[in-house]
């Protein structure tokens, strides 16, 4: 390879002033004009293109860069001109290339300005590159570097240049995007008058920056027998394993673009033919500049490394030659495809429930591999809440009546709360429950992680691996959206997150979810009903959120420091008592008078609720069934009714207060404002 890529070996000569294709804009294949390199940098300096550049950057910082920038002025960056960097074409397809440049294409994004600065001085300090310029968004670099040899139109030879240039970049400490491979790819212009352009650039040294062979450190076989990973070699379905870990795909077809964990745009890897071939500097546990096969893939993701146990567990999957002569024809039980379970009728019948091994909480309330969602209004004290189930369920303890069936070990992932604050929990709840000499209990089996960084796949891989290292019985979210990293009312990414993600995991692990999250804005949450079932939708966004969880339990505020909890789907199997040790689905709890605890509240208070809720009744009963009421009509009704003087409708701790609050929830039309009638009474 190296210089020698034109077919019969020879050298041929390094155009210095190559012509390239112009184009109106992204939207119009059809070429405009070819002209020099040197034309197009006179361009580039020009303050042809200033004004609109200045209106795109502004808008970029404003959408606060990134990603977000991008799609900002992705319309705006689509208008302007562009270029062809491998050449010249007849129409702007990989089909069509005309004449080639001799050229392969730089494009670095997402830099901050000291690392502008930085590829700035590099680049342009090396004698390949030809010319750089800053991008249209300003926070990268556009520009190309001289290959010998690229001077007749050949998709293979440029692509090889490509990844040659690509690991010299990688080298540097900066990533090209992938998508310059393209050989019909644009390279939008931009204003930079200080824009870089070198006539006398030498051609790279491509013999010395080429792709490894693939890594495929297989452990040896016997001879004649096939290797297991030979065989997942060939037929595996890589892009599957790549997911389940984080790795989403960006672009699709013969030589896809993968993406690494934590990252929003552009591409850290290419899968070609089951070679993976990575040349991201932050792609753990993948080396830049290395290509992988399928094998070794699945061994670092699956098995930490470890190729020989990656090997045995490839085999017991069917993968390779069976150690015996005799092949069976039965399933292989012991690796099942992730969140498959198959059961016969014999082996539902002989299913113990009423002593079944896999409950954690209650009367198999919630179980091993199975999520609960605990909602409730911002600043509630649903953390302090989670500290103190996470505590008193670890000890063995029940919280409310709602028992273990042994104590459990729980790993809290959270993202709103200082160490400060889960300091201040963790000894409010101690005190509070009266377990301060259970250090040496607890102590194995609670660990708390806070992040606010990693979001939606790339929270699975991170919560995999947590769990992998800690074991742990449940593993609580604090608060979702902290991790969800995109729209909670679109039921597919609430899907792809819960079922495809989390309960993937919960399947493989056993580890079960206890998800922390928000009520929807007061002023734009319709009340539920009072059927238990409903308040489980109380959380904010897709329904599919209480439709995934196998329990509910919603923690809300009623009054002036009095809350109740309530276990919203499945209640009756939960466990939790009343004071008097009832079996319920609902208690009114306050917060803890010395420290951050939860306590039942004062019988009284119970007692004045639902003596409240009963007067509630006889307010609705004396309003017309035909009319529209008004805050305002409300409060002569319980006026009326009770008999209680207006200063009591306006004086928060009176009961009169307190009672048109309750018959303002009860009676409120859902998506009106300031509209409530009796029949809508809950």
């Amino acid at each position: 390879m190296g210089s020698s890529l034109v077919p019969g070996g020879q050298d041929a000569s390094v155009i210095s002033d190559p012509l390239l294709s112009q184009f109106r804009s992204a939207t119009d294949p059809n070429v405009l004009a070819d002209a020099p390199l040197s034309v197009i940098i006179d361009r580039i300096r020009s303050p042809e293109l200033a004004d609109r550049c200045a209106d795109i950057r502004r808008v970029f910082v404003a959408a606060g860069g990134g990603a977000a920038g991008k799609d900002a002025i992705r319309e705006m960056k689509k208008a302007l001109p562009a270029v062809t960097i491998a050449g010249t074409f007849f129409r702007r397809t990989k089909t069509a290339w005309r004449e080639s440049s001799g050229l392969v294409g730089i494009d670095l994004d997402d830099l901050t300005e000291d690392r502008l600065a930085m590829a700035w001085q590099v680049l342009t300090a090396s004698p390949w590159v030809a010319f750089l310029y800053r991008s249209p968004s300003g926070s990268g670099l556009k520009g190309a570097i001289t290959v010998a040899g690229l001077t007749i139109p050949n998709a293979e030879h440029y692509d090889v240049a490509w990844h040659g240039v690509s690991l010299w970049i990688a080298s540097l400490g900066f990533e090209n995007d992938p998508a310059v491979k393209d050989v019909s790819r644009l390279s939008f212009l931009a204003h930079d008058p200080a824009a870089y352009w070198n006539p006398a650039s030498i051609p790279f040294d491509l013999d010395r920056w080429q792709p490894s062979a693939p890594a495929d450190p297989q452990p040896p076989e016997a001879p004649g027998r096939q290797r297991p990973g030979d065989d997942f070699n060939r037929r595996c379905d890589l892009a599957d394993l790549l997911q389940r870990h984080g790795w989403s795909l960006d672009r699709d077809g013969e030589n896809q673009h993968w993406r690494r964990p934590g990252k929003t745009s552009g591409t850290s890897a290419t899968l070609k033919e089951r070679v993976f071939y990575v040349f991201s500097s932050n792609a753990p546990p993948f080396e830049s500049n290395k290509a992988y096969s399928a094998f070794a893939v699945f061994a670092l993701l699956e098995h930490r490394g470890d190729f020989a146990t990656a090997a045995s567990a490839l085999r017991a999957a069917g993968y390779g030659e069976q150690p015996s002569s005799t092949i069976s024809n039965e399933r292989n039980t012991d690796a099942p495809a992730s969140g498959v379970v198959t059961l016969t009728p014999e082996d539902l019948l002989a299913y113990e429930t009423d002593d079944d091994p896999n409950t954690l909480l209650g009367r198999r309330w919630l179980c091993r591999a199975g999520a609960c969602l605990v909602v409730g209004q911002t600043g509630i004290g649903k953390s302090s809440f989670c500290m103190q189930a996470a505590i008193t369920w670890a000890l063995g303890l029940p919280v409310f009546g709602i028992a273990p069936t042994r104590p459990l070990r729980s790993l809290i992932i959270q993202a709103e709360n200082d160490a400060g604050d889960l300091a201040e929990m963790f000894r409010g709840v101690m005190s509070g429950i009266g377990c301060e000499d259970a250090l040496p209990e607890l102590q194995p089996r609670l660990r708390f992680v806070s992040d606010t960084a990693t979001t939606s796949h790339a929270f699975h891989v991170l919560a995999r691996t947590l769990i992998a290292e800690h074991q742990p019985d449940l593993v609580w979210i604090d608060p979702l959206f902290a991790f969800l990293g995109g729209n909670a009312s679109d039921q597919e990414v609430i899907s792809t997150f819960l079922r495809n993600g989390l309960g993937a995991i919960a399947q493989d692990t056993g580890a079960t979810w206890m998800v922390m999250h928000h009520t929807n804005k007061p002023a734009k949450d319709a009340k539920t009903t009072g059927v238990s079932g409903d308040y489980a939708y109380l959380g904010s966004g897709s329904a599919e959120l209480a439709n995934w969880a196998r329990a509910v339990l919603v923690l809300r505020e009623v009054e002036d420091d009095l809350y109740e909890l309530r276990a919203a789907k499945r209640g009756r199997r939960s466990g939790m008592v009343d004071g008097d040790g009832n079996p319920c689905s609902e208690i009114f709890l306050q917060h803890g008078a010395q420290g951050i605890c939860w306590r039942r509240a004062e019988p009284a208070q119970d007692e004045q609720l639902d003596l409240d809720r009963m007067t509630v009744l006889d307010v609705v009963d004396a309003m017309d069934r035909d009319r529209d009421y008004t805050q305002r009509d409300l409060r002569e009704v319980v006026m009326k009714v009770t008999g209680l003087k207006r200063g009591s409708m306006t004086t928060k701790e009176k009961r009169g207060y307190r009672l048109l609050k309750l018959v303002v929830e009860r009676t409120r039309v859902p998506n009106q404002k300031d509209c409530h009638r009796a029949t809508t009474c809950h």
